[in-house]
This record gives structure tokens, C-alpha cells and sequence, in this order.
């Protein structure tokens, strides 16, 4: 048993959220298979749902980065930072 109570474990999710959770695992999966513009295409629609994008960006940094645009990642790093 986890400490969580069922009621909270089983608790239905919005269609945002349960969205949000399929493009992570896309994005994750793009970034498995080395595919980084999928992965990129995947954070721009993820972009769109949250309000603090701070996390998106650092992932977003990441992938630039794999894909040798270091100038990209850069501004996708400040980006976070604001």
C-alpha cells in the first residue's frame, strides 16, 4: 500500500490533464527512438495547455541541444527562466 487514500488514487483526471500525460509519453517516446523534431513538435503542442511552461522549456533546451543547435537550446533556456 502506497499511504494514498483510494479515494485520491482513483480520482478521475481531466481531459486536459490525461492529454497532457499522453504527449509527455509521446514526446518521451519521439526521444527514444532519436526522433527530436517529433519530440520538438510534441513540446509546441504541450506548450499550448500549461500555464507555467518552465519544465517544457528545460526539456525543450534538452532536445535542441541533442539536435547540435546549441544557440536554440540557449534561448529555449532563457525562456525558461522568465
Amino acid at each position: 500500500m502506497s499511504g494514498v487514500p483510494a479515494v485520491s488514487a482513483l480520482r478521475p483526471e481531466r481531459a486536459a490533464d490525461m492529454f497532457q500525460h499522453m504527449l509527455n509519453n509521446l514526446r518521451g517516446l519521439a526521444v527514444a527512438q532519436k526522433d527530436y523534431f517529433l519530440a520538438l513538435k510534441y513540446s509546441g503542442h504541450h506548450l499550448l495547455l500549461v500555464k507555467q511552461d518552465y519544465a517544457l522549456r528545460l526539456v525543450g533546451a534538452d532536445v535542441w541541444n541533442k539536435l547540435g543547435a546549441p544557440s536554440t537550446a540557449e534561448a529555449e533556456f532563457r525562456a525558461a527562466l522568465v
